[in-house]
C-alpha cells in the first residue's frame, strides 16, 4: 500500500455542479508534499465540456516541480472524465478519471560525506488517475477540495510510486 500523502491540488472542476453545454477553463495552482517528491508545487489547466450537470470531460496538463528542480519534474496531460452530485447547496461530491502521459524524472538523494547529492532517473508513460473527493463551495467558482488521488502506472510501474494519497486544495473554475 503507498504511504500516506497530503497534497495541495486543485480538482480543476467549479465549486458547484456544471452548466449544461458549458465550456470551461481550470486552471490548477497548488503546493502539496508526497512521498516521491517531499514538497512540490503544480501548475497547469484543464479545457473541459459540460455534458450535463453531473458530467464533464475535456483535456488537462500539468507541470510538477519538487525540492530539486533540475532532478524532480513532472509533465503529464491528457484525457478526463468528471462527475460531480451536488449534496447540499455548498457541498458537492466529485469523480475523476485520467489517462495522463507523464514524462518524469524521480529524484535519487544520495547523503556523502561531502553532503546531499542528487540525480534522477526519468520515466516516461501511461498512468491511470482517479481522484474521489468532496468540494466546500465559498462562490460557485472558488472552493476547498479534499480527498484522495490514486495513481497507477499503466504502461510503467515506475510512475506511481509514492504519488497516490489524500488531497487539500482549492478549486478555480472560468
Amino acid at each position: 500500500m503507498q504511504r500516506f500523502l497530503i497534497c495541495l491540488f486543485m480538482f480543476s472542476n467549479t465549486a458547484w455542479a456544471y452548466s449544461p453545454g458549458d465550456v470551461f477553463l481550470d486552471p490548477h495552482v497548488a503546493i502539496g508534499f508526497n512521498p516521491a517528491q517531499g514538497t512540490h508545487y503544480v501548475l497547469g489547466a484543464d479545457l473541459g465540456y459540460a455534458y450535463d450537470e453531473n458530467l464533464a470531460f475535456g483535456v488537462g496538463a500539468y507541470y510538477s516541480f519538487g525540492e530539486q528542480p533540475s532532478h524532480d519534474r513532472e509533465i503529464g496531460g491528457g484525457p478526463f472524465v468528471s462527475y460531480l452530485q451536488p449534496l447540499t447547496s455548498f457541498l458537492v461530491a466529485s469523480l475523476r478519471q485520467e489517462i495522463n502521459y507523464v514524462d518524469l524524472y524521480d529524484p535519487i538523494k544520495t547523503e556523502t560525506a561531502s553532503g546531499t547529492q542528487y540525480s534522477h532517473n526519468r520515466e516516461t508513460g501511461v498512468a491511470s488517475v482517479t481522484r474521489a473527493g468532496l468540494h466546500v463551495a465559498f462562490t460557485r467558482h472558488f472552493g476547498l477540495a479534499v480527498g484522495y488521488r490514486l495513481v497507477i502506472g499503466l504502461t510503467n510501474n515506475s510512475l506511481d510510486n509514492g504519488r497516490s494519497g489524500a488531497f487539500l486544495g482549492f478549486s478555480i473554475g472560468i
